[in-house]
């Protein structure tokens, strides 16, 4: 996006910066999340959708063959091959999410969505951020919509503050689970993946 034009080098430091305090942390801080938020939105207000949606697809196709967990592909695939739909929930940009989710052939992606207006992102979400409670309620969503049984559907996480999607499924999975989840995963007898 800086080679492009779109966003400034000092623009990304500072959006870096706070993204490393709340990765530091490693644990759901709601204030630190919304100040992330606001510095997000603030990177992308005004700028134009279908511009960042190139770039997005660019980003995306030189990024995910290089940091992709293999074993989570395979799993993908796995699930693929038994029939399985997959599908992506994450905090990140749909965007993102969307453009991802069809470079791995999976059947749809969910993020946090950012408002736009005449073609341009706005400073505001145009819904809550695909975190925490959301994600499990997207997937309630997902599943009375397609009529998935959420008894006989897996969820894969590494983070803590993914426990209720976790639990939301019969069958969940940790993948390099933090230690809090690591512990909760042992506890409930949950598979932990190592990648």
């Amino acid at each position: 996006m800086v080679t492009k034009g779109i966003v400034r080098r000092r623009s990304i430091a500072r959006f870096g910066l706070a993204h490393m305090r709340y990765a530091k942390h490693g644990e759901e801080n709601l204030q630190l999340m919304s100040q992330i938020t606001s510095r997000a939105l603030q990177f992308v207000a005004g700028k134009n959708q279908s511009a960042l949606l190139n770039v997005c697809e660019e980003i995306v196709r030189d990024f995910l063959p290089k940091k992709a967990f293999p074993l989570m592909k395979h799993r993908i695939q796995e699930h693929q091959m038994l029939g399985h739909d997959t599908w992506l929930v994450t905090a990140a940009p749909s965007e993102i999410a969307e453009v991802v989710a069809r470079e791995l052939g999976m059947s749809g992606a969910i993020g946090t969505k950012i408002a736009v207006k005449h073609g341009h992102y706005l400073s505001e979400l145009d819904n809550q951020p695909m975190h925490g409670l959301e994600k499990s309620h997207a997937v309630r969503n997902i599943a009375k919509s397609k009529g998935y049984n959420l008894q006989k559907s897996f969820a894969y996480s590494d983070s803590i503050n993914d426990l209720p999607l976790l639990m939301t499924v019969g069958k969940p999975f940790t993948v390099n689970p933090n230690k809090e989840l690591e512990r909760i995963a042992k506890k409930n007898r949950w598979p932990v993946l190592v990648a």
